[in-house]
């Protein structure tokens, strides 16, 4: 998927969920609104299942898998240690 599709597909998939709000690029919220409805974690075990199917290639050659779930896991590590 070419990225100037995101946008609209999340959105796709918001409202197949039933979520009451829409993505927005740099969303300061996100993190709050998918944790409200409990699919944060669903979406961190997609991304790392995405990402090991594609073995040692790079996300910036790949359009279809991001590894922002590292990014989460280290978010969960920092906030345990503020505990």
């Amino acid at each position: 998927m070419n990225r100037n599709s995101y946008e609209k597909k999340i959105n796709e998939y918001f409202k197949i969920a039933g979520f009451n709000f829409k993505y927005r690029k740099n969303d300061e919220n996100i993190y709050e609104k998918l944790l409200k409805y409990d699919s944060l974690d669903k979406a961190r075990k997609n991304a790392f299942c995405i990402h090991l199917s594609h073995g040692k290639e790079k996300p910036s050659n790949s359009e279809s898998y991001t590894t922002v779930y590292k990014f989460f896991e280290e978010i969960d590590e920092r906030l345990k240690e503020l505990e």
